[in-house]
């Protein structure tokens, strides 16, 4: 009986008088009758009832509002994806308006950073140094940069994969241009190693920091699409298919 009135005691809010006087030590557990025995055992019963009710209740309104805020991201970033910038605008106001606390996070802060800079000049390109190829935005029709750094786990999977979903794209004018700003650890070294590496064969060149000022690139990796001197899209590379591609360039 003392285990279950300790127990008891635990896991009840202490409300009744004479449990209140169990968990104070004021009652001898010995000396109950057992009518309070009973009254001790329903209660505890009642207890673990409610318990095991709050355990398998249904989502709580919070869990369905994150649920709810999940799918209009997921739909936001399937916008992105095909390169339908206007839907991807009203959903990212839709959540602003729906889930205002977004607005205090890092995350949604860096994702209207990056939109907002969708329509604005991109050039002229500035670079400090090529490391092979050369291009500028007359050059071609469509340019995807991607702000990169040898070190990054993520650029390691992310410019294969571009290269290879961009290939088909290539005589379309379609090119692909790596900036790097060889951020520590990164050297001239390790970025020529990477291009061997991973036979990256697009133009690679160095940064000076004003085409990562200009286009919100404040960590790596990260992409835009150019087209016709002006950006189009801005997001992370992973977000990148081979349908993103031929939107960007049927713009």
């Amino acid at each position: 009986m003392i285990h279950i009135c300790m127990l008891l005691c635990c896991i009840w809010p202490v409300q009744d008088d004479f449990i209140r006087n169990l968990a104070s030590g004021n009652l001898d557990p010995a000396t109950l009758s057992d009518a309070q025995k009973n009254q001790l055992l329903v209660a505890l019963a009642q207890r673990v009832i409610e318990l095991e009710a709050e355990r398998t209740k249904p989502a709580s309104a919070d869990a369905e509002r994150l649920k709810k805020a999940t799918a209009l991201f997921d739909q936001i970033k399937h916008h992105y994806t095909a390169l339908e910038m206007d839907q991807a605008g009203l959903k990212l106001a839709m959540m602003e308006a729906q889930f205002p606390e977004v607005k205090q996070t890092p995350a949604y802060t860096k994702i209207m950073n990056e939109f907002n800079t969708i329509g604005i000049e991109a050039g002229p390109l500035q670079v400090a140094k090529w490391y092979q190829g050369a291009i500028t935005f007359d050059d071609v029709d469509v340019v995807l940069i991607v702000f990169w750094e040898s070190w990054c786990p993520h650029c390691q999977e992310d410019l294969p994969r571009l290269q290879r979903i961009a290939e088909p794209f290539e005589e379309q004018g379609f090119v692909i241009l790596g900036l790097t700003r060889v951020a520590e650890p990164a050297t001239d070294e390790s970025v020529l190693g990477f291009i061997t590496e991973y036979d990256i064969h697009f133009p690679i060149a160095r940064d000076t920091g004003i085409m990562a000022q200009r286009l919100a690139a404040t960590g790596v990796p990260a992409a835009a699409f150019i087209k016709q001197g002006k950006v189009i899209w801005r997001a992370t590379p992973d977000l990148i298919t081979a349908e993103t591609i031929a939107a960007a360039l049927q713009y």
